[in-house]
């Protein structure tokens, strides 16, 4: 009897589920700007990731080879991304509107801290930034997620034991 293994589609949900809660918190506590919460978020991906190929593979008992793994833990990821695409798209125009406001504002502060910039320089800016901002956040979560997805998804073909099969030639 086979036994029955958990879908990558569900998987995925329950990862963007709780990345979308994680990223929910940064928005409400401020930290959404910080290095260490974007870091953090990339390793719970990582690690997320993981995990479901490797219950995956446990489930199949570890029959798996390579390309298999990394074709699961993609999937996992690709499904993580179009979710979380799609919150960020709800996020940015709905949910949190002001996050374009604030992106900007830190990234103007960010610049000052570096080099000198007028407020004339800040304002012929401000339109333009404005537009490029929102779309560098939706193009740049998508690529970003799946760079992550990937990079989770061949650690976890790397990582996970693979029964080997010593395959005898027919004679």
């Amino acid at each position: 009897m086979e036994q029955k293994t958990t879908s990558h589609i569900i998987k995925g949900i329950i990862i963007a589920i709780i990345l979308i809660a994680i990223d929910v918190a940064g928005q409400l506590i401020n930290l959404k700007f910080s290095n260490s919460f974007v870091i953090g978020n990339d390793i719970i991906i990582i690690a997320s990731i993981i995990i479901a190929v490797f219950v995956e593979a446990k489930q199949q008992a570890y029959s798996l080879q390579f390309k298999d793994l990394f074709v699961y833990g993609f999937k996992v990821g690709a499904v993580f991304t179009c979710l979380f695409f799609l919150y960020n798209l709800l996020s940015v125009n709905f949910i949190f509107p002001d996050y374009i406001d604030k992106k900007f504002y830190h990234d103007i502060e960010e610049a000052r801290k570096t080099q000198v910039i007028t407020n004339e320089q800040i304002q012929a800016g401000i339109k333009l930034s404005k537009k490029a901002i929102k779309m560098s956040i939706i193009a740049g979560s998508v690529m970003s997620n799946l760079i992550i997805a990937v990079i989770g998804a061949v650690l976890s073909a790397f990582i996970i034991p693979k029964k080997t099969f010593n395959k005898v030639p027919n004679i």
